[in-house]
């Protein structure tokens, strides 16, 4: 150990060089100060000395990074700071900007062995995104870089190669267990509950141009199909009743059934593989399924059962793919909902996904301030209700907020089945809210 190493680590200074290292990587120069409060003897003595004070009875100090720099170079050693710095912590001394630097250099590294391999434009333009610090999936692959560069780089290498073979590229389809083992031997790989799965997912939704990364079970489910892979087309499903179709329709003596005996039918996902020609008849949807066998109640009593559908509520992706088709059929969607920030937002994206064919169906502010009162609304609601915009009925959220009572779809029951039987509603005989 050299004269200065043994100077520069005696006791009565270990509690000083941290403090000033701190505040030099941070300024990336000479300057600041740094405090240090309850002094032992020996540091009163070694600071003391160091800087020609005298710090007897001194519970604390302040000291000037460009005092110590001064003292040092006036010293036997004729040094600088910056030097006893780096004679102390050798190559771990770095400024904040070489830190950026070096973390700018060691990032575009990572990115230069996967730049080299050909992608697929789309693909290559997401991995620029990524690069330049935006797009899908950039949080995910910083948080899994910042754990391990190692893996990071083997995850986002697996799912560029993933991107390059979506079958869409070939107009052709497979089931997504089948193409993460084809991919990686693990036919889990692509599970959400993974970085891979949610990288590949939002890397998706970039090549493919579908906008922000779906943060809803459906909305990511649509967003697997629509890159060619499907996931299991059984479990998501929507359960209707006397939906009409055309009577060329091979299916057609199903849905005949269905409404001469108003029995529901609960259709999956693999039902919307093969082309339904439905009829543009009106069509009634509900949120809740109390209201949806409320409605089956009253056909079992002989009544004609209307084409029904139950979203139970937030849509699944079968119901979703139902409602798309019968818009497109030409079919009017009226829509029935709860009265709650909750229920208006299920209301706004089935609204959103039919379009024009969309119609609210005692599901405006009439309706509501007609309706018998529910539970109190919570602050809570009020506020999310305060920032929600109703394209059919602007009015509506504002007029929640100022009855302050929470309106269920079951209260609107009565007035459902008028309406279907083409009576009048049924007067309400209103409690005080």
């Amino acid at each position: 150990m050299t004269d200065l190493e043994a100077y520069l680590n005696q006791s009565g200074l270990k509690r000083l060089w941290p403090a000033v290292k701190r505040k030099y990587e941070a300024l990336g120069r000479v300057g600041g100060s740094v405090k240090l409060t309850a002094l032992t003897p020996p540091e009163r003595e070694a600071i003391g000395g160091l800087l020609a004070l005298d710090l007897s009875g001194q519970a604390k100090c302040k000291v000037a990074l460009a005092r110590v720099d001064a003292a040092l170079r006036a010293s036997r050693f004729g040094c600088t700071l910056v030097e006893a710095l780096e004679v102390i912590y050798g190559a771990d001394l770095k400024t904040r900007r070489d830190r950026r630097r070096a973390a700018a250099q060691a990032w575009e590294g990572f990115f230069a062995a996967l730049e080299k391999t050909p992608r697929r434009k789309e693909t290559a333009r997401w991995l620029a995104e990524l690069k330049a610090g935006r797009g899908a999936g950039y949080r995910t692959l910083l948080a899994l870089y910042r754990r391990s560069r190692e893996q990071a780089l083997a995850t986002l290498d697996t799912c560029l190669r993933a991107l390059d073979r979506l079958p869409v590229w070939e107009i052709s389809r497979t089931r997504l267990p089948v193409f993460a083992a084809e991919l990686t031997g693990n036919p889990h790989a692509l599970d959400l509950n993974t970085s891979l799965g949610r990288l590949v997912l939002s890397g998706i939704t970039c090549v493919l141009g579908l906008g922000e990364t779906p943060l809803t079970a459906a909305e990511q489910r649509e967003a697997w199909r629509r890159a060619g892979l499907g996931d299991d087309d059984i479990s998501s499903s929507v359960a209707v009743a006397g939906l009409k179709v055309r009577p060329h329709d091979p299916r057609a003596a199903i849905f005949a059934a269905s409404q001469a005996t108003a029995t529901p039918l609960l259709l999956p996902l693999r039902f919307f593989q093969q082309e339904t020609a439905w009829a543009a008849a009106p069509v009634y949807v509900v949120e809740n399924p109390t209201v949806f066998s409320a409605i089956l109640d009253a056909a079992d009593a002989g009544w004609e059962l209307p084409p029904l559908i139950n979203v139970s509520g937030q849509p699944s992706v079968a119901a979703l793919t139902l409602l798309d088709e019968l818009a497109a059929a030409g079919a009017p969607i009226y829509y029935s909902g709860d009265f709650d920030w909750e229920g208006l937002q299920i209301g706004l994206r089935v609204a959103e996904r039919c379009g024009s064919a969309f119609r609210p169906w005692f599901f405006d502010t009439r309706a509501y301030q007609a309706a018998p009162a529910g539970l109190p609304l919570t602050p809570t609601q009020a506020g999310r209700l305060a920032a929600l915009s109703v394209p059919w009925d602007p009015q509506l959220p504002a007029a929640i907020r100022a009855r302050g009572v929470v309106v269920y779809q079951e209260a609107m029951v009565p007035n459902l089945l008028a309406d279907l039987r083409g009576r009048p509603p049924v007067p309400v005989q209103r409690r005080r809210d």
